[in-house]
């Protein structure tokens, strides 16, 4: 997305009205990327004033939000935006006593090379430069990828390879001194690690453990079933003795080190390559485990984005790029990924990633790399966040504020507010009536015929994100399916085929089965379903009092019912309605209902 979008989705004006005029001349690529990091997905839709409207309404909502709720703990505030340094790439951010320290990669003028410096901002939101000392760490091999880092003893840890000396490094900058000193150095050479691009690791217990490959030319990167083939080597450096061991291992573990640092409890966490398996190495007993993640961030790569994860209670917080700064939270427990609702200005001008540290129960995030850098936070409260997320849709629909046109059904006093520019991204029947010369273009109210208040309220409920299917009874499908199709609503209209088709019963079937003569994609679809579970369930759906009305109406599907004719067999079970009698279903079909049930007598 472009900066200049980015920038006028983001910022918020005290005025309101000229952060719009920049969408008009956004491509709808970017129009559909904004939409789809507020959680709604429209990329069906190409037509620019409508997806611009659409966004006009979220963004609105989104500043209203802010203005009524300005202590509200989920919303992206700006902390500063006038930090001593402007790091050009993500740096490591920690607390350490009442402050929070940054270290990382700046130019300090444009003709000079970069240099690693260190800042911190006090409580009172005012930053210090720091001046440091010892030895000068080198910002393109400590930052070529995020080093391993961790707070001990008052001083910031950090690891990483340097391969022009062959050597993995460690450096340590004592907080109070501001010295820096090489650790690697005054370590005994045996049992050092080797320099790789990729290793998980922590300090725990007073150790730094490094989890990786035994050299930096494995290529093995794939999950294999058993321990044969994994290539994993563990390393524990004693902080305190400066002293290097090897620690073996059990269980099934990760074949592909990649950055990550999430220590949780008294386990070291790092995912798969595609994020489908999740590992924990029990860092006391240096046992693995696996378990299945149940669903995961849309491209989710484990070494471009483990390391920007960060722990918050029994919950993993992820915040990335890609998917526009989404709030994406791990539940350690049940091993699913959700989304946690967050509004307010995001992170922009982000080079590669934004960095983050989280403090007690907030997140801060620092951006702006390339450009002026901004360091902001939201409140992580568990009560308002950690729950199923309201989607930016559902938002809205709960608030009546920019509502602009009312859906009523005749001869029914009732009816239900909405945004025509949601209705018309959601439905063409909206879209064309809307948008075309019709009375109701410029009307703020509109009135549908032929179907039930019920059933256009559920529809339009749908359309918010705001029904849930377990709403719905099966004796009201026939109504709503007509009216999503008048409508041409689709994505409720392939809900509804997947509902009725599922709760098909002996008792049901025919009812559904008229679905099947209504004009619709899934027309063919429901017949090939319902007239299956009719001839598996024929000797209960016979009892149904609509039956020999359907087989009179239906001929041609009886031969498909009831298998082969040649050699009928009668069902299990009587038809009590006709039972002792014989009758001609259709001109060609004649049977009779004995004790037996019913027994097709003849062909004509």
């Amino acid at each position: 997305m472009s900066s200049i979008l980015k920038r006028k989705l983001s910022e918020v004006s005290d005025k309101g009205e000229w952060i719009f005029k920049s969408l008009q001349d956004a491509p709808v690529a970017e129009l559909h990327n904004q939409l789809t990091a507020q959680g709604v997905n429209l990329t069906s839709i190409t037509d620019k004033p409508t997806l611009v409207k659409v966004l006009e309404n979220i963004i609105k909502r989104s500043q209203l939000e802010v203005e009524r709720n300005p202590s509200a703990k989920n919303i992206w505030k700006l902390v500063s935006a006038s930090p001593p340094h402007n790091f050009f790439s993500e740096v490591v951010i920690f607390p350490f006593q009442s402050s929070i320290y940054f270290c990382g990669p700046f130019f300090p003028s444009p003709r000079e090379k970069p240099v690693t410096v260190v800042s911190r901002m006090n409580s009172d939101i005012t930053w210090v430069p720091i001046e440091t000392t010892g030895k000068q760490v080198d910002p393109f091999k400590a930052f070529k990828r995020m080093p391993l880092f961790a707070v001990y003893d008052s001083k910031l840890i950090m690891a990483y390879p340097d391969f022009e000396d062959n050597k993995y490094v460690i450096d340590s900058l004592d907080l109070e001194t501001h010295e820096w000193s090489d650790l690697s150095n005054a370590c005994p050479p045996s049992n050092q690690p080797p320099p790789r691009d990729y290793i998980d690791g922590c300090v725990y217990e007073g150790k730094l453990i490094t989890v990786g490959h035994s050299s930096n030319s494995v290529t093995n990167s794939n999950n294999t079933e058993g321990n044969a083939n994994i290539d994993c080597v563990i390393h524990v450096l004693d902080l305190s003795s400066l002293t290097w061991t090897t620690r073996n291992w059990t269980g099934q573990a990760n074949n592909c080190p990649n950055g990550s640092s999430i220590l949780y409890q008294d386990k070291l966490i790092s995912f798969n390559k595609d994020g489908s398996l999740i590992y924990f190495l029990n860092l006391k007993t240096f046992h693995w485990t696996c378990e299945t993640v149940q669903n995961k961030p849309n491209e989710f790569n484990c070494r471009r984005h483990s390391h920007l994860i960060q722990v918050y209670k029994d919950q993993l917080i992820l915040i990335r790029v890609l998917d526009n700064f989404v709030v994406n939270s791990f539940d350690l427990i049940e091993k699913k990924w959700s989304i946690i609702d967050v509004i307010g200005k995001r992170p922009t001008k982000v080079r590669t990633e934004a960095s983050f540290t989280l403090i007690n129960d907030t997140l801060f995030a620092l951006g702006g790399q390339t450009g002026k850098n901004h360091f902001l936070c939201f409140n992580l409260n568990e009560r308002q966040c950690f729950k199923k997320p309201d989607s930016v849709l559902q938002n809205m629909f709960l608030d009546d504020t920019f509502k602009d046109v009312s859906l009523k059904v005749k001869d029914d006093p009732r009816s239900i507010g909405a945004h025509k520019s949601v209705l018309s991204s959601r439905s063409q029947y909206f879209r064309a009536m809307f948008s075309g010369n019709f009375k109701e273009t410029n009307q703020n109210e509109v009135t549908l015929i032929d179907f039930k208040f019920e059933s256009i309220e559920k529809i339009i409920k749908h359309m918010y994100d705001s029904l849930e299917m377990k709403q719905l009874e099966h004796k009201d499908s026939h109504d709503l399916f007509q009216a999503c199709c008048y409508l041409d609503y689709t994505p409720f209209l392939e809900e509804l085929v997947d509902f009725v088709i599922e709760a098909l019963t002996p008792e049901n079937a025919l009812e559904t089965f008229e679905l099947s003569n209504l004009e619709s994609p899934y027309k063919d679809h429901i017949f090939k379903h319902t007239v299956a579970f009719i001839s598996k369930n024929k000797a209960k759906v016979s009892e149904q009092s609509k039956f020999i009305e359907f087989c009179q109406r239906n001929p041609s599907l009886l031969k498909e019912i009831f298998g082969n004719l040649d050699n009928p067999q009668p069902p299990q079970k009587k038809i009590r309605s006709l039972e002792g009698s014989s009758t001609t279903l259709t001109n060609d079909l004649h049977v009779a209902v004995t004790e037996g049930g019913l027994e097709i007598l003849r062909i004509s």
